[in-house]
């Protein structure tokens, strides 16, 4: 949350290690990263970041999938997942920047007959209700959403009572272990 005073946000960039130490202590050597919108800057680019220099600090492939604005927007991911599928074919581990696209890599694994966690591991982002809805029930990093409303709240009173706030807060995520890995 942005008000032009403070920015309320959860750990990205530790997110991205969270997601990439978890698929590795899982076996899984060749990974994948459906992340944000690059025309925008986000703060879930950092989400990236970490995953990257984890992959990297434990030499494991890796390749960062980008999604363009309209598939963001649509929230439709299939044919893209089955198209980067089929060209990663050895892919054996994803980090989902969402829990809907971590939904639909279900969808796509099933229809491809790739088995969720024997062949594909997934690990989602943000906890929503779709995360313990799906089959198999999916692995993902909890966004503490409450968390950084109320933050976002008392910041908010705070600086409009004229206050020092601080410009930036943020609060930590947590992985939440599923069936998806």
């Amino acid at each position: 949350l942005e008000n032009g005073t403070a920015m309320v946000e959860c750990d990205n960039y530790q997110a991205g290690k969270i997601a990439a130490r978890h698929l590795i202590e899982r076996g899984c050597r060749h990974l994948i990263h459906f992340s944000g919108v690059r025309e925008t800057a986000m703060p879930a680019d950092k989400r990236a970041t970490g995953f990257e220099e984890v992959c990297m600090e434990n030499k494991v492939s890796h390749t960062e999938i980008v999604t363009s604005a309209n598939q963001y927007h649509a929230l439709e991911y299939h044919d893209f997942i089955e198209k980067v599928l089929k060209e990663y074919p050895k892919t054996d581990g994803i980090f989902a920047s969402s829990d809907l696209i971590a939904a639909q890599l279900i969808q796509v694994c099933s229809k491809l007959k790739i088995a969720i966690p024997n062949q594909m591991k997934i690990v989602g982002f943000d906890d929503v209700n779709v995360a313990s809805l799906t089959t198999p029930r999916i692995t993902t990093i909890r966004q503490p959403i409450k968390e950084m409303a109320r933050v976002a709240i008392e910041l908010m009173i705070s600086a409009s009572e004229g206050n020092i706030t601080p410009s930036q807060t943020v609060l930590p995520v947590t992985l939440v272990e599923r069936e998806t890995t």
